[in-house]
């Protein structure tokens, strides 16, 4: 078999597998699919197939995060972000490859365990991705945020450009016109939340005015496991 025909031999046992792990959300119970779960299928079913996974990091930036909790105490994390990549090989033919650029964002209280983080979690939603695992326990919807309520500095704010660009022209007269606190992107409605929504989240779990992309961001970063 050719590469993409043992991908698809893998996702076909992937999609089988059960949630088997219970987070909780306040008082709320939800399951997932855990990531040790996602890769013992996984690493069987490679080892058969003699499919190999190789992640490659190409660059890494490190910033601070100064906020405050819920608690009303001054807090200080570190974000870590950078690109990376995965590459599928096979084994039998070592040519016969493919390569998937990634991107990965972690934020702990301590650098290595941002760096962790980030690479763990990219790791797991990459996997999901590739295999089309659909949970929707991964709506930041669903998830309290709320511990987390400073406002950044202008250096301590990480840059998104990488993810994101294209900063609208904005008339100062407009006042229905509602920029991003971190992207400077105009707020605009999704397919699941109007505008109005979209402001209300980011000022109930960070009292600052986000786009969608930016909240689903910092929620990454603030649930790095799940």
């Amino acid at each position: 078999m050719i590469l993409h025909e043992k991908l698809v031999e893998i996702r076909k046992l992937v999609k089988a597998l059960k949630k088997d792990t219970v987070g909780k959300v306040g008082f709320k119970d939800y399951p997932y699919i855990s990531t040790d779960n996602i890769l013992s299928a996984i690493m069987e079913k490679m080892n058969e197939l003699k499919v190999l996974l190789i992640p490659t990091l190409s660059e890494c930036t490190l910033k601070e995060f100064n906020y405050t909790n819920s608690s009303g105490k001054d807090k200080t994390d570190f974000i870590t972000q950078g690109t990376m990549g995965f590459t599928w090989i096979n084994a039998e033919e070592p040519a016969d490859r493919e390569y998937v650029p990634w991107y990965f964002f972690g934020q702990q209280d301590e650098a290595s365990k941002s760096l962790g983080s980030g690479l763990t979690y990219s790791q797991r939603y990459f996997l999901k991705m590739s295999f089309l695992i659909a949970t929707d326990e991964d709506d930041p919807d669903l998830k309290d945020t709320s511990g987390k309520l400073g406002k950044p500095t202008q250096k301590d704010k990480p840059d998104y450009s990488e993810c994101l660009s294209g900063k609208p022209e904005r008339d100062d007269k407009d006042d229905s016109v509602h920029l991003c606190h971190d992207c400077g992107n105009e707020i605009k409605e999704t397919k699941k939340k109007t505008c109005e929504q979209i402001l209300a989240d980011g000022i109930k779990y960070h009292k600052l005015e986000l786009c969608q992309p930016c909240l689903n961001i910092r929620y990454k970063a603030a649930h790095p496991d799940v």
